[in-house]
């Protein structure tokens, strides 16, 4: 974990990439859905660029889902602040 980050700065950090992704034409408007849609298009992004890659240990996207979400767990159990 990064020292000084809150998960405050890093919902901070997740918006301005959600707004980001609001300006592509492929957004709904209802920050719910894009929230989704960009982690689904991430999806994509991680299977083509780094499935195939030898040094990556993860084997699959559903692993690596597991591991954000192991991430964002271990996260919210250091930082009290939500």
């Amino acid at each position: 974990m990064t020292p000084n980050i809150t998960n405050a700065d890093r919902a901070e950090v997740a918006l301005v990439a959600v707004q980001a992704f609001q300006q592509t034409d492929y957004p709904e408007g209802i920050l719910e859905q894009d929230i989704r849609d960009l982690i689904t298009n991430l999806c994509h992004l991680y299977r083509r660029e780094c499935l195939d890659d030898e040094t990556n240990p993860v084997s699959s996207i559903e692993e690596m889902l597991e591991r954000c979400a192991s991430m964002h767990d271990a996260e919210v159990i250091e930082d009290d602040e939500e």
